[in-house]
């Protein structure tokens, strides 16, 4: 308020010392400045004594104010709330860890409630549930037993709808929550091993070599030990050979099986015909001699594999289209 008045006089002063009709357009802004900041005063000294609880009627001196009309549960406020806190439902008085008692506004307030100090164990104070430590996978009562404590917030926590089976999908036994969520290896009851073992995958005794393995969709072999590089199924080569169109087996399109194409299933080897020696390498010749011609199985005009019966006449003789004449040498043991 003191400081309005003053401002009120500087105001009366400056009019009284200068009549209306002698005022420079500097006075005449001068005073409207002053004008305005008495206005912008005096609505903040209203605001001042208008901040006052809509429940019990005290001035808010403070955030943080507990409202004696609501029991000291809730805070002073200008506006009444709509939803009341309902203390029925409210948090429980002590601390779950500790048993400590609880203040209003760790119950009701969202302020965070401090455990007394824990004595640490090997692995440090668990951030859930402040027990200490002493192995390390040892479960938390806070996170219902389905997590493991830790020292720092786990930000991406393990969602219990969204955990594997209960049981193994092989023997039927009850996993632990260990196995289920914590990457701890299931072990099977044990199977009596057959002449190569018994299979890491899906546990069955190893008869044969090549023994496909049900739990790796048919797809993998049985084997003793886990293969790290596991078959991509989505990669996979095609299902039918490209040059015969025979449906390939399992085998053959992952397991290294050699396929054996229809269209190869032929009499015809490659010897050479000018020397008759079986070719082995490409840009062979059909002696040392770099004049000598390379060794082949077809016809340098048109193309034709002379060592095919059909292309050649009843006297052995090759009657190339474009009038040469052939007659392959014998091929040679």
């Amino acid at each position: 308020m003191n400081k309005i008045k003053w401002m009120v006089i500087a105001l009366l002063a400056v009019c009284v010392s200068a009549p209306a009709f002698a005022q420079t357009a500097a006075q005449i802004k001068f005073t409207k400045a002053l004008e305005q900041q008495a206005a912008k005063a005096a609505r903040k000294h209203n605001q001042a004594q208008a901040a006052v609880c809509a429940y019990c009627g005290e001035k808010i001196r403070y955030i943080y104010q507990h409202c004696s009309a609501q029991g000291s549960v809730g805070l002073c406020s200008t506006e009444k709330a709509a939803p009341q806190a309902d203390t029925a439902s409210a948090p429980a008085e002590n601390c779950p860890i500790c048993g400590e008692k609880l203040t209003i506004d760790e119950r009701f307030h969202g302020v965070k409630h401090v455990c007394p100090e824990v004595k640490p164990g090997p692995g440090g104070v668990c951030f859930y549930c402040k027990q200490s430590i002493e192995t390390t996978h040892q479960h938390c009562p806070a996170q219902g037993s389905v997590g493991l404590c830790s020292e720092t917030e786990i930000k991406t926590q393990t969602e219990a709808p969204a955990a594997p089976e209960e049981c193994c999908p092989i023997c039927g036994e009850r996993l632990t929550v260990d196995e289920r969520f914590h990457g701890a290896k299931h072990v099977c009851p044990e199977v009596k091993p057959g002449p190569n073992g018994v299979c890491f995958y899906c546990k069955q005794s190893i008869e044969t070599t090549h023994q496909h393995c049900p739990a790796q969709g048919s797809v993998g072999l049985c084997s003793t030990e886990e293969i790290k590089t596991q078959a991509d199924t989505a990669s996979a080569p095609a299902e039918n050979c490209p040059l015969c169109g025979e449906k390939l087996t399992v085998d053959e399109r992952f397991h290294g099986v050699k396929h054996i194409c229809k269209k190869t299933e032929s009499k015809i080897k490659n010897y050479c015909i000018y020397c008759g020696e079986k070719i082995v390498k490409q840009g062979q010749r059909c002696n040392p001699s770099k004049t000598a011609p390379l060794c082949t199985v077809s016809c340098p005009e048109c193309g034709a594999n002379l060592r095919d019966p059909k292309n050649l006449c009843k006297d052995g003789v090759h009657h190339c289209k474009f009038k040469l004449l052939i007659h392959p040498a014998p091929m040679r043991k």
